[in-house]
């Protein structure tokens, strides 16, 4: 971690940050992620902003599904780039601040920033890190004492990437609230990512009467309807840009071909070679606990995540 080129005072926060998280990890109460990032934010509010100056960054966000594509797509852009996340799912301004202060600042320009992001602090975190790309995952209910109704969320969002324009979006075209937020964007390449929960977008985000749905289509009276997809999935391919990429996993589920799916598009839209991406991104077994296999009395067991019952 070299950070010779910065401000003293900037210096000496990430001095303070470190051992914050020196001793988080010593005392075992975490992974010294979140804490470090709120002493470094405290001593230094500016420090997104001044720690990612001319670094590109790519934001993932939603209410499912964030940490596991932010891990696939962190592995299918590790052959072009440096990468710089919050690999350990710190989502917020603390985590993403101490992740870049983590960062080396003489890596070079084929560094890049991918953190995924908590769908509130979406629109103030990407406005401090000047985000190249934003992509939007789904949105449903989830804990509802701290973040906004989905609706309220897709609004803010919505203007977010109204009021910058220089933002491509990669944006999950089965999701109505996805789709209202992302459609003011000057670019937007359209995702099928599937939608298993479509209570909280029964109603029309533009006019609010009931949204009709047709298999993976849907739309609305009002014009409102699902746009065509860029990307989507068929079978064991997925079809980017007219490119059909196969795809073999060792994370288990359609959900994560479909996170995949995600992934390559972010990789589309920055050049990268897609074939190459898939392949390394085959070689994901486990994201921070997630899928890990154990054995127990001599039976292996597949860990899941699960919440929202």
């Amino acid at each position: 971690m070299k950070h010779s080129g910065l401000n003293l005072k900037l210096q000496i926060a990430i001095i303070f940050a470190n051992a914050g998280s020196w001793l988080v990890r010593t005392l075992s109460l975490g992974e010294g992620a979140t804490l470090p990032g709120r002493i470094l934010l405290y001593i230094y509010p500016r420090a997104i902003r001044d720690l990612s100056f001319s670094l590109p960054t790519v934001l993932l966000s939603g209410t499912n599904a964030k940490t596991t594509t932010t891990a696939l797509t962190n592995e299918a852009l590790s052959g072009s780039y440096s990468i710089v996340s919050n690999e350990t799912g710190a989502n917020m301004e603390g985590g993403i601040a101490y992740s870049l202060a983590r960062h080396d600042t003489s890596a070079g320009s084929k560094s890049l920033g991918v953190f995924e992001v908590d769908e509130a602090y979406l629109p103030i975190i990407g406005a401090e890190l000047g985000a190249k790309i934003v992509a939007l995952l789904n949105l449903s209910r989830d804990q509802l004492d701290r973040v906004s109704e989905t609706r309220m969320t897709s609004a803010k969002w919505r203007v977010f990437l109204e009021t910058n324009p220089s933002i491509q979006v990669v944006a999950n075209c089965d999701d109505p609230l996805v789709v209202y937020a992302a459609t003011p964007a000057s670019f937007v390449f359209w995702v099928s990512a599937g939608l298993n929960f479509r209570q909280d977008a029964h109603s029309c985000p533009v006019c609010g009467e009931e949204i009709e749905f047709e298999g993976s289509n849907w739309s609305c009276a009002c014009g409102f309807i699902r746009p065509s997809p860029d990307a989507e999935v068929s079978g064991s391919k997925i079809n980017v840009a007219g490119q059909a990429i196969e795809i073999e996993l060792m994370l288990p589920g359609r959900c994560n071909i479909a996170n995949a799916a995600i992934a390559l598009s972010i990789c589309h839209l920055l050049g990268v070679d897609l074939n190459s991406a898939a392949r390394r991104m085959s070689l994901v077994a486990e994201v921070v606990g997630r899928y890990k296999r154990v054995l127990i009395d001599g039976h292996e067991v597949r860990m899941l995540l699960s919440k929202n019952p």
